[in-house]
């Protein structure tokens, strides 16, 4: 009886996990970059000895007023973003894209 209740849970965070993740992804919206914000944590937390990893927070501010935190590994994020994030930069996430993309600056031509 315990076995099929542990088959049962894991099958309903399965799909709740999946419906959320698709959810996720069919928004879309448009914002700006508040804040971008670099930091450090270990690769294992229950490692004293592990090494550090930087991270990213970026933090948007969508045009319809909703505020959105996002973190990346360092390297992550300039796969992503090669020439970088910046407080004022203008993002757009497409529904079906997992991350926002910079949108071209129009001065910039």
């Amino acid at each position: 009886m315990e076995i099929l209740l542990v088959i049962v849970v894991v099958i309903a965070a399965t799909v709740l996990l999946t419906w959320y993740a698709r959810k996720k992804m069919a928004q879309s919206w448009t914002g700006v970059v508040s804040s971008v914000h670099r930091y450090e944590q270990p690769h294992d937390p229950q490692d004293s000895q592990s090494l550090m990893e930087d991270w990213m927070r970026v933090v948007i501010r969508t045009d319809a007023g909703k505020k959105i935190k996002l973190q990346f590994r360092k390297t992550q994020f300039d796969q992503l973003y090669p020439t970088g994030l910046v407080e004022g930069d203008r993002v757009e996430k497409a529904a079906g894209a997992f991350y926002p993309s910079k949108t071209a600056d129009p001065a910039q031509g």
